[in-house]
């Protein structure tokens, strides 16, 4: 073998291995779980909404050969930063580190689309979203000056996102994929909240437990100060996850009749 032809093996090998260690451009079969659903079947929205479903529940923890799209469940976010100003309620809360749990187990209960626009919304519900930081607050509330850091537990129950999407068609390869063009999530509300703030006043075990009592005595006080930063903090992520999977899974997967659209 002469020197020319030992370096064209050896660029052979290494684009087979990129090309293994990238994955597949798109994904070539459709998983069991997602239903190809048609425009005109009375049913097209709630089998749309079971592959939105899928999506989260199904590829909580990664989409076969997509290494970019990472997790859905758990997500873990370098920092949120909220600044709530609406008398009474003064705060400042700074969260580092942060892991949010629950979203694989999403339910999505109602999806609406419209052909002409290639546009979706989808309402989903996290029946238990665990939220756990470092932390560091300080402000006022109607009773309470708080100023603290350390380890922050968050609870919310049923817990209501609205996801918007605006799709546009991209053929490559013969095939049509439906990318995202735009996002937006919105937490509309929530069952229930419980959270924990450990070491706000430095070790004073009593006086911490008693604020942590009333502040999830009046948790939607403290829900509307917080909602708008992880509203923020989980679009972000979902922003990046949900058009990776869009380019990478062939719109027919999702509606049979894309190519009539």
């Amino acid at each position: 073998m002469d020197f020319k032809l030992k370096i064209t093996s050896v660029l052979v090998i290494c684009i087979i291995y990129i090309s293994l260690a990238d994955g597949a451009k798109f994904l070539t079969e459709k998983p069991s779980f997602l239903s190809s659903c048609k425009t005109s079947d009375p049913s097209f929205t709630n089998c749309l909404a079971n592959n939105f479903q899928g999506l989260f529940q199904q590829w909580k923890k990664g989409i076969p050969g997509l290494k970019s799209f990472g997790t859905l469940d758990p997500l873990h976010i370098k920092k949120i930063k909220f600044h709530h100003n609406q008398p009474p309620i003064d705060l400042h809360i700074h969260l580092q580190e942060v892991d949010i749990n629950g979203l694989g187990d999403v339910k999505a209960t109602e999806t609406s689309f419209d052909p002409k626009k290639l546009s979706a919304t989808i309402v989903l519900v996290v029946p238990n979203l665990k939220l756990q930081s470092d932390y560091s607050i300080k402000g006022k509330t109607r009773h309470l000056t708080l100023d603290g850091n350390g380890k922050l537990d968050l609870n919310a129950s049923n817990m209501v996102i609205h996801l918007k999407v605006q799709l546009k068609l991209r053929e490559s390869d013969g095939l049509k994929f439906g990318d995202i063009e735009k996002l937006n999530l919105n937490i509309k509300e929530v069952g229930d909240l419980h959270i924990h703030l450990d070491n706000l006043f430095n070790g004073q075990k009593e006086l911490e437990s008693s604020v942590n009592d009333f502040l999830n005595q009046s948790w939607r006080s403290f829900y509307e100060a917080v909602r708008p930063g992880i509203s923020a903090a989980i679009e972000a992520v979902v922003k990046d996850r949900l058009p990776k999977a869009f380019a990478y899974i062939p719109a027919n997967y999702f509606i049979e009749d894309i190519d009539s659209l």
